[in-house]
């Protein structure tokens, strides 16, 4: 696999793995379930033909802004220091946890979480450092 192949797979495979992971306190309604509920009509209508995943569902809105309803507008501006942080966090463990990806996952295929089923399935062989991240993110790799 790639050095560049790698990194995108390492990315992947953490949003995948952080689609459970709590992205706000527990009483509040994570994150990406909020954006679907507020922009759900414009997802249907202005970015039915995006494949979802890797953030183009995101994009997609942004790239329509100026046709958002007044409430995904402000779900969207309100998630977007969220998205910001949770990247930042996603692009340090897919650094910190590479080479348990090289080591452990080789054959994983790139996609649909499968890197994050890997990680999963090898977690008592993780790096300490990488288990420590993953832990501190709150991703469930049980």
């Amino acid at each position: 696999m790639s050095t560049l192949n790698l990194a995108r797979a390492c990315l992947i495979a953490l949003g995948a793995a952080l689609a459970v992971a709590p992205a706000m306190a527990a009483e509040e309604q994570p994150i990406i379930a909020r954006l679907r509920d507020a922009c759900g009509a414009e997802i249907k209508d202005l970015c039915s033909k995006v494949t979802p995943g890797n953030g183009r569902l995101v994009a997609c809105l942004y790239a329509n802004e100026d046709q958002l309803s007044g409430r995904c507008d402000y779900v969207l501006l309100e998630a977007a220091s969220q998205l910001t942080s949770i990247s930042t966090e996603m692009n340090e463990i897919a650094r910190v946890c590479k080479p348990d990806i090289e080591l452990l996952c080789q054959g994983a295929e790139v996609g649909q979480g499968r890197i994050a089923q890997c990680l999963r399935k090898k977690q008592k062989a993780l790096s300490l450092p990488c288990a420590d991240l993953i832990e501190k993110a709150g991703i469930d790799v049980q």
